[in-house]
This record gives C-alpha cells, sequence and structure tokens, in this order.
C-alpha cells in the first residue's frame, strides 16, 4: 500500500557485514597465511550441531554454520580433500572455521565460537 513503511516480517534478523578469512597453506612456510578473502552483508540463519538447532552459540561452543547469502570462496570437504578453513568475524564476535562442508548442496561451516555470541 502506498505510504504505509514496509514491515520486516517477524523472526528475520537484519543482514550485518560478516568477514571470511581463509586460512592459506603453502609448501614452503611453515605457518599458514590469513588472507581476508570476502567482507559479506549477511545474515547467520542458522545454528546447529547434531540434531540440536540453537538461537545463540557462545564462546568455546562447536556448532555448523549456515549464512545466507552463502559465500562461495570457501570450498567444501569433498573427494577426500578436507574443507576450507578459517575465521567468521563480525563487529563483536570471531568463530574459528575448522572445516567447510555442504549439506544438501548448502555451505555449512563447522565452527567454534572463539569470542562473543553468534545468533
Amino acid at each position: 500500500m502506498h505510504g504505509e513503511a514496509e514491515k520486516r516480517p517477524q523472526g528475520i534478523r537484519a543482514r550485518c557485514p560478516l568477514i571470511f578469512l581463509l586460512k592459506m597453506h603453502f609448501q614452503k612456510r611453515r605457518d599458514p597465511i590469513m588472507l581476508k578473502i570476502c567482507l559479506l552483508n549477511a545474515e547467520i540463519v542458522f545454528l546447529a550441531k547434531g540434531k540440536d538447532a540453537f538461537n545463540i552459540a557462545k564462546e568455546s561452543q562447536e556448532v555448523g554454520v549456515l549464512t545466507a547469502p552463502q559465500s562461495l570462496r570457501f570450498y567444501a570437504e569433498a573427494g577426500g580433500q578436507v574443507g576450507d578453513s578459517g575465521y567468521i568475524r563480525k563487529k563483536d564476535a570471531e568463530a574459528k572455521i575448522m572445516n567447510t562442508f555442504k549439506i544438501d548442496n548448502r555451505i555449512i561451516y563447522d565452527c567454534i565460537i572463539n569470542k562473543g555470541t553468534f545468533k
């Protein structure tokens, strides 16, 4: 309708900048290099561990993270090759990505929350 402000449906969170950092391993270097690969305006749409889903994940909790939109720069585990690792950072929180894999063609980040909370 004209004149009415568009309302956001309940349950939909606003997107915030998520920074994805990819851990790069090189044969001639002992330590991996962190490479900032993208800043993505995204929302975390799902947090889970096993069959349990969470609304919020706190420090030291291990969770699977699904974002929307998806960052396609992390390669998922496939064909015996381990998925990419790195970090997801936002304003006041950080999650270490230990592995990346696909479920139903969606990229899931297997993470440990290092700092703050993700919701």
